[in-house]
This record gives structure tokens, C-alpha cells and sequence, in this order.
């Protein structure tokens, strides 16, 4: 898409642009509107990088035609300038303790103090939409005063100023008004006579030049492509104590400079300081293309976040089913089709036997062997500990319920220990542990003849595996 420029024929695009605004406002997602504009940053910068090699698009649905030439700009502006200039009390003269004359003068003082005003040019050239620097020279007069005595001086300054815009990046029109942070550095010169309020006898007459340093802020109003309105106040630091006509030894003095500035901008395109603060980096696209940028981006962006809202609904569902409605979700049911008011959602089973005396374990008795050393697994002990924990009770407890009800199940006992300490130690703690949970069988009621215990002694090479095998572990016959 070639680039296009805010000429008297492009009213109806900006028309139409109006109308492409009003209709995006209607979008209920405010919060995918501001991820999409984040995003469409980010885009631009691979965009204006994919063009090169002409793969640049701007959504994945709808490929947009950018083009690799910088737009042309308006960028030099040259201004006229009314100034004021208000000499600030410097309250370093207040420490000289010698009455109303170690106080420091200041303007708008008194009948022998005026309105100061200076008249200047100034010369700006725009970087980006955001950075600008300007040359300026203004010259006029200053005056100040104390209770005691006062001051005329004809100055100049000249000053180079570097100017920071504050533009808000969501902006879809030319910006009209501009606010923006400056700092500024140049010479000033002077030529004083300081005289006594009394009777306008001159007390003492200095001249020369300084530096000087300033910073503030300003506003630029954009009347057209080509005229602007520029406000500006500064806070200047004068590097002189003669300034005022007078050398106190303080090395400097402080003064405000406001300026207001009428400027006209060389060329007949739209002016650099209007574009879009991040236009410039996406090889200079028109309106147009950025407002259906935005919108493909939305569009693109609210498919993405129904997807994501679906997955999540999908998740909370396959977390939360279960298919045999007995209350344990089939993620931690045993048995996800038989329902049963137990812990692990498996029936409890009892065994089946063909003759007396002579039990035959069925398919069911095999599940709950498997379910057993499941559930059994391992119990794990303290450093140098052979006492059970309440974890562990509880996993003896229901063994020793399946165990009650399940004759011609056996258990293996095998105790263990950590590799610190002798091995005589390790072995005796190792059978201690055995010890102990065989004891707990046998006073929950299981038969001594069905337990089976041994000590394994030290386990394990290295001080990673030492917890893992201070336990013991357990086999299903």
C-alpha cells in the first residue's frame, strides 16, 4: 500500500476513518482491545522487518502490502518567539547576614522593576515522533530589585534544546496537541547597571557572557501540516554572579524564561511531530491500514481467547468427572466404572472359595493383591526411627482390614535403612522397622504365620537416596 499523505483530498478517508472508530467503540472486550494494541506493536516491528523480503503481513488472515520506503515528512520548522523573563530570588545571598542589600533581586519587584520581555528566532528540526531539537536566539531586558536597590541589563541568549514528546501510543488521528519534557543548554550574555532605589545612583555596571542551562516543559498545537503554536517555561540556571551587576561570589543566578512561539514547517506533507508516536518504526503506514490492523488483530485475538476460555471449561470437566457417581473423580478413581464409597472408588471384595479349607483366589481376590501392594507401597521412617507416623497408621489400618478379610493372602515384610552410620547398626535398624509394622499386624489381628519379616540393612550409595530408603517396603504373596 503506498504511503499517503493529509492533503485537502484525503477529507474523506479521515471520514472514513471517523466511521472505522465508531464502529470498533461497539466492541464489548475492552481487555482484548488493549492486549490486540500491545500485540499490533510488536507486529509493526516484524512487519517493517519482513518487508525487506516482501512475507510482511498484518494478521494471520489478512495480509497487508506495506512498503519499504520511509514516508516524507515535514521536519525543519522555523519560529518566531515572544519571551518573558522573570529573575528568581537566589536565597544564597541571604546567607551573607549584611541587611536588605545581601538580599538577592528579583523581577516584578517594585515601580523600578518591568514587564521583561525578549523577541528571538528559533530553528527546530523533528528526529521521530517523538524526539525534536531546537536552536534559538532571543535578546531584550531584564530588570530586578531589593528593598534597596535594582538593576537594568540588556541580554541574549543563544540555546540549544532537546524536546521529549509525551504522546500516548493509542492514538488513531494526527495528534493536534503535543505535550513534551526539554532540556537546554547554551550562552548568555549581559550588560548591567545596578543603581540605588533611592535616587537612581548607579552602584556598580558589569557585562559579559556565561552558560547557562535550563529545563522545563511545553505544549505545541498543531493548527495545520504546516503551522504550529509552540508554549514553553523553562527554569534557566545563569552561570554569573554579575548578571544582576553585582559579584556576591555565589557563581550563579536563577531565572524563568516562558516562550510562546509561532512556528511554520517547511513542505507540503503531514508534519513528523503529528504521526502516531509508533508509526514510524512500521515503514510509514497510512491511517487507514492501521485502524484495519487494529481491527483484524481484535478479531484474531477474541478467536484466541474463546479457544482458550473452551480449553479451560474442557479441563474443569475431565477434573471433576465422575462416571460412576460415587463422589471420587475418575482422575483418582481405581475402578472409574464401579461405584463404591471408598477412598480409592473400588468395591471392597471378599474372597471366593470352592471348598472349604482349600481357598482359590478369582479374578477378584487377584485385583485386590494388586490393590494392596498398591496401596501399601512403602512406609517411610525418620532419621535413626523406627516409629510409625500417622501417615503410615493409616495405610496399616486399611491393610490390615483387607488383610482380615482375605485369609490366603501372605505379606513380606523387608526393612531398610540409610547408607550413614556402621552397617551392624544399619542391619539392626533395618530389622527394628520390620519389627515394628509386623507388630502392628499382629495387634490388629493378623496371624504371625502370615508375615514374613527381613532386614535388608544399608541401602543406597549416595546422601540423594538417603530419605528413599529409610523405609520399609513390603510383598504380596
Amino acid at each position: 500500500m503506498k504511503n499517503q499523505n493529509l492533503t485537502n483530498q484525503t477529507k474523506k478517508n479521515i471520514t472514513m476513518i471517523n466511521n472505522i472508530v465508531s464502529i470498533s467503540k461497539e466492541i464489548k472486550v475492552w481487555s482484548l482491545a488493549a492486549m490486540s494494541l500491545l500485540m499490533l506493536q510488536g507486529a509493526n516491528a516484524q512487519t517493517a522487518t519482513a518487508t525487506a523480503t516482501g512475507t510482511g503481513t498484518a494478521s494471520n488472515s489478512t495480509p497487508i502490502e506495506i512498503t519499504n520506503k520511509k514516508p516524507k515528512l515535514n521536519r525543519w520548522a522555523i519560529g518566531l518567539r515572544f519571551n518573558h523573563l522573570y529573575d528568581l530570588r537566589f536565597t544564597a545571598y541571604d546567607q551573607l547576614g549584611n541587611g536588605f542589600a545581601g538580599e538577592d533581586l528579583e523581577g516584578l519587584k517594585g515601580s523600578k522593576t518591568k514587564f521583561d520581555i525578549a523577541l528571538g528566532a528559533d530553528l527546530t528540526y523533528f528526529f521521530s515522533p517523538l524526539v525534536s531539537m531546537d536552536l534559538a536566539y532571543d535578546f531584550g531586558n531584564m530588570t530586578g530589585a531589593n528593598q534597596i536597590d535594582y538593576y537594568e541589563s540588556k541580554v541574549n541568549f543563544w540555546n540549544l534544546g532537546l524536546n521529549y514528546d509525551l504522546k500516548t501510543p493509542y492514538g488513531k488521528k494526527p495528534y493536534r496537541w503535543v505535550p513534551y519534557l526539554r532540556g537546554s543548554m547554551g550562552r548568555g550574555s549581559y550588560d548591567t547597571e545596578r543603581k540605588f532605589i533611592e535616587d537612581d545612583g548607579t552602584f556598580s555596571k558589569s557585562n559579559g557572557t556565561c552558560l547557562t542551562t535550563g529545563m522545563g516543559a511545553g505544549l505545541r498545537y498543531h493548527i495545520n501540516k504546516n503551522w504550529h503554536i509552540n508554549l514553553q517555561s523553562e527554569f534557566y540556571v545563569v552561570y554569573s554572579d554579575n548578571w544582576d551587576g553585582y559579584n556576591y561570589g555565589s557563581g550563579k543566578d536563577h531565572m524563568m524564561k516562558t516562550v510562546l512561539a509561532v512556528r511554520y514547517s517547511f513542505g507540503k506533507n503531514e508534519h513528523q511531530d503529528r504521526v502516531l508516536a509508533w508509526q514510524g518504526s512500521a515503514g510509514g503506514k497510512d491511517y487507514d491500514e492501521v485502524i484495519k490492523s487494529l481491527n483484524d488483530s481484535l478479531a484474531a485475538e477474541k478467536a484466541k481467547f474463546v479457544q482458550v476460555n473452551s480449553d479451560i471449561q474442557n479441563l474443569q470437566t475431565s477434573l471433576t468427572k465422575d462416571s460412576d457417581g460415587d463422589g471420587v473423580p475418575d482422575i483418582k478413581d481405581h475402578c472409574p466404572t464401579e461405584s463404591a464409597k471408598t477412598k480409592d472408588g473400588c468395591p471392597e471384595q471378599v474372597l471366593v472359595q470352592t471348598t472349604p479349607g482349600s481357598p482359590t483366589p478369582s479374578p477378584a481376590v487377584k485385583s485386590i493383591r494388586q490393590l494392596l501392594q498398591l496401596e501399601m507401597n512403602q512406609i517411610y521412617f525418620g532419621v535413626n526411627s523406627s516409629e510409625l507416623n500417622a501417615e503410615s497408621i493409616d495405610i496399616l489400618n486399611r491393610a490390615s482390614k483387607t488383610l482380615k478379610e482375605n485369609k490366603d493372602i501372605k505379606i513380606n515384610i523387608l526393612g531398610s535403612a540409610d547408607n550413614t552410620g556402621s552397617d551392624d547398626w544399619n542391619m539392626k535398624l533395618s530389622e527394628l522397622r520390620a519389627n515394628k509394622v509386623a507388630e502392628y499386624f499382629k495387634q490388629n489381628g493378623i496371624e504371625s504365620n502370615r508375615v514374613i519379616i527381613k532386614a535388608l540393612g544399608k541401602r543406597g550409595s549416595d546422601k540423594g537416596s538417603n530419605q528413599m530408603n529409610r523405609k520399609v517396603q513390603f510383598i504380596i504373596e
